[in-house]
């Protein structure tokens, strides 16, 4: 899926299961903060998270399968 971050930064992330993530090629743990909040969101959606201690948000721009 490709997300906004509230940076500005655009993304392309691929969730997985905890040991088949490469967070360096944009692939995600469902259990990582970003991963759990973006899960059963549809494009258009805006998922809050938290990591490092701040909110966070991540704006669903595409779902690519």
């Amino acid at each position: 899926m490709k997300v906004l971050l509230d940076t500005g930064t655009s993304l392309t992330l691929t969730i997985k299961s905890p040991g088949e993530t490469i967070p360096e090629n944009g692939v995600v743990s469902y259990e990582s903060p970003i991963g759990a909040a973006l899960l059963d969101k549809q494009e258009g959606e805006t998922a809050i998270y938290t990591a490092n201690n701040k909110t966070r948000y991540a704006k669903i721009i595409e779902i690519v399968n």
